[in-house]
């Protein structure tokens, strides 16, 4: 297929360095706008999410703790327990 509709990533940021995730996420934005591929990313780094992503989804343990908007999904009380509070503990 020359021009998918969909495109699923899979942790695209994991290993690299700020510079190298400055071009995925220009290659992301090129890809969605200019051929209008819908793209459903797995990522943790939230610096590129926060600057390619319309809308987020959030999952813990297999289950949706939260959806919406990335300044949304920062502020939700669930997301900041199963990610944010409990950094290097064990989940």
């Amino acid at each position: 297929m020359r021009r998918p509709p969909l495109l699923l990533m899979d942790e695209p940021a994991a290993g690299l360095i700020n510079s190298e995730v400055d071009e995925i996420d220009h290659l992301v934005r090129l890809l969605a706008k200019e051929l209008n591929v819908a793209i459903v990313i797995v990522e943790h780094r939230i610096e590129l999410l926060d600057t390619i992503a319309d809308r987020v989804l959030v999952m813990d343990v297999g289950e949706v703790i939260a959806q919406g908007q990335m300044r949304d999904i920062l502020a939700d009380a669930r997301v900041r327990a199963a990610y944010f509070d409990n950094l290097g503990a064990e989940h």
